[in-house]
């Protein structure tokens, strides 16, 4: 992988086709790796397709929607 690279969350400021999305700069593997744990992605349609996964599962959970995030994963 070069760095600098850019990595991407959703939602977000800049809008495309399909949603919302922002970007972050990141300079080396450390800092890739922090971003990708936080919740960015390498790619803006895999930051769209992991909000579409989370809305997916709040509307699929009547609790998780009342409280405006999925359920935790039952261990």
């Amino acid at each position: 992988m070069e760095y600098p690279r850019f990595v991407f969350i959703s939602p977000g400021a800049n809008k495309c086709n399909g949603g919302t999305y922002d970007h972050e700069l990141v300079k080396d593997a450390a800092e890739h790796k922090a971003a990708i744990s936080a919740g960015f992605s390498d790619t803006v349609t895999e930051a769209l397709e992991a909000m579409a996964a989370v809305k997916e599962s709040i509307e699929s959970d009547p609790v998780a929607a009342k409280r405006g995030r999925p359920a935790k994963a039952k261990e």
